[in-house]
């Protein structure tokens, strides 16, 4: 069985609501990352997504989609194919709210050392549309 690879997970994300707002969240955090049957897998601990407890993230992704996993303080799924709709749940500590993303890009460079993935995406809350955003994400190895 191959190892898993230590790796610095770097995420922004870029919010812009209706109303002209624009919001980033900028996260940093070590974790491991496997190549395997085809498909890249990287594993996180996230801080500060929730104020009661730890959230762990997976990124599971290959060149047509990336899917998100998050378990813990809150549990979701968030699937990003380009030009696809996909609803889930997401569950927190206060409650369960519906999601639905509509994906307008998705976009790798999984050819060098730091893997590189951009996401363009709406988000509805309940059905009603919450923000554009976009989504950059880098995993660099780390020796």
């Amino acid at each position: 069985m191959k190892e898993m690879n230590p790796v610095l997970v770097k995420v922004r994300g870029v919010q812009k609501t209706p109303e002209g707002e624009e919001n980033t969240i900028r996260t940093e955090a070590r974790g491991r990352y496997i190549f395997r049957g085809g498909k890249h897998y990287v594993l996180y601990e996230e801080e500060g997504l929730s104020e009661v407890g730890k959230v762990s993230t997976t990124l599971k992704f290959d060149e047509e989609k990336l899917t998100l996993l998050r378990h813990g303080a809150v549990e979701q799924t968030l699937e990003f194919v380009p030009r696809r709709e996909s609803r889930s749940p997401y569950r927190t500590p206060i409650g369960l709210l519906n999601l639905t993303v509509r994906t307008e890009f998705l976009g790798m460079d999984l050819s060098a050392d730091i893997k590189t993935l951009t996401v363009e995406y709406s988000l509805a809350v309940e059905g009603i549309h919450q923000s554009q955003n976009s989504l950059f994400i880098e995993v660099a190895q780390i020796d």
